[in-house]
């Protein structure tokens, strides 16, 4: 299968608007890595976008903005899936999945962490997959360069952060949002990365 790189999907998001919204710019609303995607979109291609709200999104040199140390550690690691589901066998990559199912799914109820756990076969490889393909395209990215095109940012945008994040550090917002010079910034608390399952009343 082939590997797109950020840039590369930023290029497929830009085809796909205009080819199904030819009519004018579209609002984009963005979490997390759709965040970055929303924000990506917005500085090669300002004309396909309107107003943006960024809900947590990934800051550009991703790697440095996450505060949580297992998945620095693993997104550092140049090596295939294999590896990597061998690793997530290990007491510490269940470890890992626990935690990620956490901070990504918000998962608290025993049935679901139980799964979890036993995670094996194709499921366990397809969760390698996950992890491999996202260490890739973190390492070859050209970052620097989409923090330089944010000092240009253009679009009416609503940021909203959570300031006990467990996954992306609040600083890291708080520098991303000035960068932008993006002054309509909201923080929630305590309702997590992916905050709209949370908090979905208040976002």
């Amino acid at each position: 299968m082939e590997k797109n790189t950020f840039s590369d999907q930023i290029e497929e998001l830009a085809k796909f608007i205009r080819v199904n919204f030819p009519s004018g710019p579209v609002h984009l609303v963005g979490l997390s890595y759709g965040g970055a995607l929303s924000w990506g979109l917005s500085c090669r291609y300002p004309e396909l976008v309107g107003r943006v709200v960024l809900i947590n999104p990934m800051p550009p040199e991703p790697r440095a903005g996450f505060q949580w140390l297992g998945l620095r550690v693993v997104l550092n690691l140049p090596i295939g899936k294999r590896m990597v589901a061998a690793m997530l066998k290990t007491k510490w990559g269940k470890g890992l999945l626990m935690t990620a199912a956490e901070i990504f799914r918000n998962v608290a109820n025993e049935p679901s962490l139980d799964r979890m756990k036993s995670l094996e076969g194709r499921k366990l490889l397809f969760m390698s997959h996950l992890i491999e393909r996202f260490s890739w395209i973190l390492r070859n990215e050209n970052w620097s360069m989409w923090q330089h095109k944010l000092e240009y940012w253009i679009p009416d945008t609503l940021f909203i952060c959570d300031d006990q994040d467990p996954l992306i550090r609040f600083s890291a917002y708080e520098e991303l949002a000035q960068l932008m010079g993006c002054d309509n910034f909201f923080t929630t608390s305590g309702a997590g990365h992916i905050s709209v399952l949370n908090s979905p009343q208040l976002i």
